[in-house]
């Protein structure tokens, strides 16, 4: 399919509920302001199996932008009978000021992604690859690739408040070649839980600064077990995991790293309130200190393989 679409209403294919759509060589947009390769208004189900999405030269490209269409919400215990699931897919969104690869807000909690590769470009203002709103229960993402390059900030994941994801087996890595700005493999509002994955954020500047994040927490707390996440800079903040209080929450939010590895040069790990504590074992922290109030360690090393039996380097 060609053409382009005037909104985000609609796109070049407009998948309706209970709906298929397989074997697709691709879904191309190639003009018009909004570059939407599937959209969907979704309330039942939708299956992606084995398309491939091309969005390029919109002013915002969404590779499948998904919205729920009740109001109001559905009952929480109604929403798992909703599954979306996409299967063996890519996305490619290219050019443009502001891309999404897969963007989804107020849907149901049966989200299923697996073997997904999601690939974004621009000089613009944001690449986000997957950007999440308002998704009650556990969406599922499973072998997933996200690579997100961008001249403004790139993020792999951009999760809001209700978007608690669950990330297994999947690679996450972004890029930002602007100064000032900034790259963050996983940003979150939510409370991702984080398997078996490699997150990776580079601020690589032609001149000037850039800041890195590997997982950005606002608010809110993350787990992370058996994954490499790493933030890396030219010049500028490098944090591997870092703290924020940014919507003033008071509620004390501890979030656990284990048998894993994370590297920052400025900071592995990094609360800038008190209210967000972290619990760390059997972890490398390869780079700057960890800088939180009471941080629990147990059996960490550094990048000098210097052990620390209850202390955090």
């Amino acid at each position: 399919s060609y053409g382009g679409v005037s909104g985000l209403t609609s796109g070049v294919v407009n998948a309706a509920s209970n709906s298929m759509l397989s074997d697709l060589s691709e879904v191309i947009n190639r003009s018009g302001a909004y570059g939407v390769g599937i959209f969907a208004t979704v309330d039942t189900s939708i299956n992606i199996d084995r398309v491939s999405i091309i969005c390029t030269s919109g002013t915002y490209n969404n590779g499948v932008y998904m919205i729920f269409a009740e109001s109001p919400l559905p009952n929480p215990s109604d929403l798992a009978e909703i599954p979306i699931v996409i299967r063996d897919s890519t996305i490619y969104a290219i050019g443009g000021p502001v891309l999404h690869g897969l963007s989804a807000k107020s849907l149901s909690g049966g989200i299923d992604i697996h073997g997904l590769d999601v690939y974004l470009d621009n000089s613009g203002l944001s690449a986000s690859g997957f950007s999440l709103y308002n998704l009650p229960g556990t969406p599922t993402f499973d072998n997933v690739i996200v690579r997100a390059k961008s001249n403004g900030s790139a993020y792999g994941f951009y999760l809001n408040p209700n978007a608690s994801p669950v990330l297994r087996d999947s690679m996450v890595y972004v890029s930002t070649t602007g100064t000032g700005k900034s790259a963050t493999g996983i940003y979150t509002r939510g409370t991702p839980t984080i398997y078996d994955s490699y997150v990776r954020a580079e601020g690589d500047p032609s001149s000037g600064s850039a800041s890195a994040y590997g997982i950005y927490i606002d608010d809110e707390q993350v787990f992370v077990d058996q994954s490499v996440v790493i933030a890396s800079t030219k010049s500028g903040t490098a944090r591997g995991v870092h703290g924020q209080n940014t919507y003033g929450s008071t509620a004390i939010a501890t979030s656990t790293i284990v048998n894993s590895s994370i590297t920052g040069a400025t900071n592995t790990v990094y609360a800038a309130v008190s209210t967000l504590t972290f619990k760390i074992a059997g972890t490398m922290l390869n780079g700057g200190p960890v800088s939180a109030t009471s941080p629990v360690c147990a059996g960490v090393y550094d990048e000098a393989f210097v052990f620390y039996v209850s202390t955090c380097p």
